[in-house]
């Protein structure tokens, strides 16, 4: 699954001109002042542990932190995958944030040597005995972490990063094992994390079938609204319509989902 981070402030690109070169990784920051504060889910505490696992030494003191992600490529999805994969319509490339897990330590040191960056290139430094000394905190920290924490999540499992035709960020979806949930709302994406509860509730509570059914009318809902998105109309159901009350009336969960894309 991903978690949608729309409107995320926090990580800006380095240089524009390298996604101009679809052989190229490319170098983002991420300011470190994300740890410095709680978040819903956390305590600035153990993000501050969380990062001092994360990132090595030569990292702690800078006011922000290098990520890297993937040369871009054009998103193709149309607008129905737009809409359950949470990427913004204005979307035109996307590219893949690497993660900071413990285990990609020495992939990310790796990417930071040939860049020329984060590490003197004069110093030898053992990976592995970073890797194993990162691993240790890793483990000691995640005992008191909120996994479910959208920030956590994108530091340790990757992102999608998304970018209109000026190459700027519209969204950030984080990749996760679990729930969909938001570092911030924006226009992007759903916009609460309770969306994707909605999706599983309305899986878990019918029969495929009818889920599925269900499903696909509210689709054409959406996309009205993703492609008029200034015209109230279309965020209007026709409850009264005879396809609206035995397709999505009778599927539990409808409501709740309709409600959490502001569908009324």
């Amino acid at each position: 699954m991903v978690q949608s981070v729309n409107t995320f402030p926090h990580l800006h690109v380095q240089d524009k001109n390298l996604f101009f070169n679809s052989t190229k990784h490319i170098s983002l920051n991420l300011d470190a002042e994300v740890f410095e504060r709680d978040t819903d889910l956390n305590k600035t505490e153990i993000l501050r542990e969380l990062k001092n696992a994360l990132f090595s030494s030569r990292e702690l003191d800078a006011p922000f932190l290098t990520l890297f992600s993937s040369p871009v490529s054009a998103v193709t999805l149309p607008v129905q995958g737009r809409i359950l994969a949470s990427i913004p319509q204005e979307a035109e490339f996307f590219s893949f944030v690497h993660p900071c897990a413990v285990e990609t330590l020495k992939a990310r040191s790796d990417l930071a040597n040939n860049a020329k960056q984060r590490m003197d290139q004069d110093s030898a430094i053992d990976v592995d005995m970073l890797v194993d000394d990162a691993r240790a905190k890793y483990q000691k920290v995640v005992q008191q972490l909120n996994m479910n924490d959208p920030l956590v999540r994108f530091l340790v499992d990757g992102a999608f990063l998304y970018l209109d035709f000026k190459y700027d960020i519209v969204a950030i979806n984080a990749v996760c094992l679990g729930d969909y949930s938001y570092l911030s709302s924006g226009n992007a994406g759903p916009g609460n994390a309770g969306y994707s509860a909605c999706i599983r509730a309305l899986l878990e509570g019918n029969d495929k079938k009818a889920a599925l059914d269900c499903a696909s009318l509210m689709i054409k809902y959406f996309v009205n609204v993703q492609e008029n998105p200034h015209e109230e109309k279309y965020r209007r159901v026709p409850k009264g319509n005879k396809a609206f009350k035995a397709r999505v009336a009778a599927c539990a969960g409808s409501a709740a989902l309709l409600q959490a894309r502001q569908v009324v």
